[in-house]
């Protein structure tokens, strides 16, 4: 093991040089995605793991095998024994040895839990555990080159605070999602629970050593999440009061002043239900809209996967003849997103398959109809005497089958052509070409609210949102085809 005497004999030129050439190294592979950065320092950390483990493994046949028996749990005990209080506190020290551990879990993004499993049991643990078993044969040894600046100045109150907040949503899921066993729930909550609680009771000895810095930043990060979630749902709800009526949709429909440009609209919301208000701005200021609208909405699923099938649920906006769809696309959380040209050409697909369903079950409504009229003629036109009544009965039935099966065929050819010329002219707008439309809502508070509120409001969230990502954005919605409609709210 080198000491901190030996590297501090190298030359700073040179250190400081290895450290700038990896950092340029790494924010230049950063720019060409994760996965490449994964391929390229994948065999440097694996290296980097064989090296510390493998001077571990010097340091303790050089230095003292002996440090093995700490594994032995009777040495645990003695050290409390010997040490009381000043044992409970040096904690602390011990959270510095995991807090690189929960960085594993952080991938799950890129890898799968496989591969996450095989390298922490057989590269990771193995290697940092040598390192440290190293570090202790050879401390045994230069017990005057420890440090103790390090561990005072990280106390580790957030790693130990996102176990215990960790512990805590795996029991709520334990309970309401697996509704597993209330005893292995308190069997989980005692065990991890409890040797949480411990640790965290020993790092917040720390608190006025540092201690404060991360839990002020978790204070402040919380702040921020819970303003943007009151607007966000003020927002949704004002939204969700100011929808569009049934009435001002058929007004719009028998406006000749509305004008229909060719090609097809798809107008994102939020809302799953109605017509959002941004729609009625969008035609009071501009007196045009596409000859095919699609109001999309899409929507993230607790589920892994949805498949292509059941994404699209559609459902019409009456006057059948505007044509003003509803569209609410779901996602799973490992599924991602297509490219525009993907998305479109299947939402054009599904509500084309859409449209031909819906006609059908339409038509298979027809029967019922005719049972409901056939059971009214029966009672309307029953005689007095029953000798006629068999033949009556017949007679009404056999006219009403007949002409039920010329109008039903003749119905259905109806059908069947306006079904066809529905699809044709829904894939002729798709070929002059589709806009996005996407409301930029302004959110400002009342003139009767209170000072606070207008301040979260009109500047913090106000201040965030300008400074956020971007729906468009996240949407992948190409700029090109990108339409945006400015709308204040007052919430």
């Amino acid at each position: 093991m080198l000491s901190s005497n030996e590297t501090k004999s190298w030359p700073s030129a040179v250190r400081c040089r290895c450290r700038c050439r990896a950092d340029s190294d790494r924010k230049e592979e950063v720019r060409l995605g994760t996965d490449k950065v994964g391929y390229s320092f994948a065999p440097i950390i694996f290296i980097w793991f064989l090296l510390i483990g493998g001077i571990g493994v010097y340091n303790l046949v050089k230095y003292d095998v002996g440090v093995l028996r700490a594994f032995n749990p009777k040495y645990i005990v003695d050290y409390f024994k010997r040490n009381g209080k000043q044992g409970w506190i040096s904690l602390g020290g011990v959270v510095l040895c995991i807090t690189g551990t929960e960085a594993m879990f952080a991938d799950l993004g890129h890898f799968n839990i496989r591969a996450i499993q095989i390298s922490f049991s057989f590269v990771l643990l193995p290697s940092v555990s040598l390192a440290y078993i190293g570090q202790a044969a050879y401390l045994t040894k230069y017990p005057a080159n420890v440090g103790d600046t390090f561990y005072k100045s990280i106390p580790g109150i957030a790693v130990v605070f996102v176990m215990t907040i960790t512990t805590f949503m795996v029991t709520l899921i334990m309970l309401l999602i697996w509704q597993t066993s209330i005893w292995w729930i308190t069997l989980f909550v005692v065990v991890f629970g409890g040797v949480e609680l411990v640790y965290l009771s020993s790092v917040l000895y720390k608190f006025v050593q540092g201690g404060y810095l991360p839990l002020a930043f978790a204070f402040i990060l919380m702040m921020m999440m819970g303003i943007w979630h009151y607007v966000h749902v003020k927002k949704y709800k004002f939204e969700l009061h100011n929808i569009v009526s049934s009435d001002y949709i058929r007004e719009l429909a028998q406006k000749t002043t509305l004008r229909r440009i060719p090609g097809i609209g798809l107008l994102y919301s939020e809302l799953v239900q109605g017509v959002p208000p941004i729609f009625s701005h969008f035609t009071e200021k501009i007196p045009s809209i596409h000859s095919v609208v699609v109001i999309v909405s899409i929507k993230q699923l607790p589920i892994p996967h949805v498949e292509i099938a059941e994404r699209y649920l559609f459902r019409q906006v009456e006057p059948s003849d505007f044509r003003l769809y509803r569209c609410v696309v779901r996602y799973g959380y490992i599924d991602a997103l297509e490219e525009p040209k993907a998305f479109e050409r299947s939402l054009i697909q599904q509500l084309k398959n859409y449209i031909e369903e819906e006609n059908i079950l339409r038509k298979s409504d027809a029967p019922r109809q005719s049972e409901v009229q056939l059971e009214e003629l029966n009672d309307n036109t029953k005689p007095r005497s029953g000798s006629s009544t068999v033949h009556i009965e017949e007679t009404l039935e056999q006219n009403i089958l007949s002409n039920e099966t010329h109008s039903s065929e003749r119905i259905s050819i109806e059908k069947s052509h306006k079904i066809e010329e529905e699809k044709q002219i829904i894939e002729k707008e798709l070929e002059k070409g589709v806009v996005y439309l996407v409301g930029e809502a302004d959110v400002m508070a009342k003139q009767d609210s209170s000072i606070l509120k207008k301040i979260i409001v009109n500047y913090i969230y106000n201040f965030m949102r300008r400074n956020s990502r971007q729906g468009d954005r996240v949407l992948m919605i190409p700029r090109d085809k990108l339409l945006k409609v400015g709308m204040t709210y007052e919430i």
